[in-house]
Parts: structure tokens; sequence; C-alpha cells
């Protein structure tokens, strides 16, 4: 239960830097959905800013499956691959 309340708030503090920002979304977006699970902080800090360097930006939490893991919506521009 521990780790669910850590993994809602590095959402919440993402979602609020996402949301803080100006700059607007490019028109051709491609989408990633991630599952986090039962985790430490250390290891989503991580999970996203692995995702980040690969150009993946936060979007929000899609669902839960009720038990123990989270899917995520991280987008980014299109690379053309």
């Amino acid at each position: 239960m521990k780790n669910i309340k850590q993994l809602a708030a590095v959402l919440a503090v993402a979602s609020i830097l996402t949301a803080c920002s100006s700059t607007p979304l490019p028109q051709e977006l491609e989408s990633k959905v991630v599952m986090f699970e039962r985790e430490t902080a250390d290891q989503f800090e991580k999970q996203i800013n692995a995702l980040s360097k690969e150009g993946w930006s936060y979007q929000g939490p899609l669902c839960d499956n009720g038990i123990n893991a989270t899917y995520v919506l991280f987008q980014r521009k299109k690379t053309g691959k």
C-alpha cells in the first residue's frame, strides 16, 4: 500500500509539472502505455527518467487493475520510424 501511495505522489507531481507547461504539444504524437507495478519510489524514478531520455512525456494515469498496477500514458513527437 505504501508503494501505491508513493506512485500516486510521483504521478501527482508529474501532472502538476505537465499542466504548468506553456509549450503546445506537437500535432503528430505517438503514445506509449506503461504499467507501473508495486515498486519503490527509486524504481519509479528510474523508469520515468529513462522514458524521459527517450523523449516520452508523462500525460497521466489511464486506469489501474485494482490490486497492484497502474497504467500510465506517455506521449512524444513522432520520430518517423
